[in-house]
């Protein structure tokens, strides 16, 4: 066991009065600036306080807007599906379109050329019968009344 104080001190306390007068100013010092201090950190943390409020407003307004932009993106997201389907669907009327405009011409050039291989059938035809009647009227036989 150990002959000092249970304090761990090896010598005993003894103040002075002058340390008294010292210790004393400290305390007062401390004392108002803590005075001080608590009357600044009420002021402080009022202040705090409304910017805490005025965050939690602009966040509210930040979050409110955010829906709505949301909102929005999601409305226009589906109209341009919906145009993307409206596309398509112009797309695929506009191909069939263009193939039966294809097979309406090719029938067209089709029935061009049968008229055309008609009309020089018939020109041949009449060429044959103008023949025939001048064979007929070269024998002196009577042309018939058509």
């Amino acid at each position: 066991m150990s002959s000092y104080p249970s304090s761990g001190r090896r010598r005993p306390i003894t103040r002075t009065e002058a340390e008294e007068r010292a210790l004393d100013k400290i305390s007062r010092e401390s004392t108002s600036n803590t005075n001080g201090v608590s009357s600044s950190t009420n002021q402080t943390q009022e202040q705090l306080h409304d910017k805490v409020i005025e965050l939690q407003d602009r966040v509210q307004q930040v979050m409110f807007l955010y829906s709505q932009l949301d909102n929005e993106k999601s409305t226009l997201l589906y109209e341009v599906d919906l145009l993307k389907d409206e596309l398509e669907e112009k797309d695929a009327s506009l191909n069939l379109s263009s193939r039966e405009c294809r097979d309406l011409t090719s029938e067209v050039k089709a029935l061009k050329r049968t008229i055309d291989a008609l009309h020089a059938t018939q020109q041949q035809l009449k060429s044959e019968i103008s023949q025939r009647d001048q064979l007929i009227q070269v024998r002196f036989l009577p042309v018939p009344e058509q």
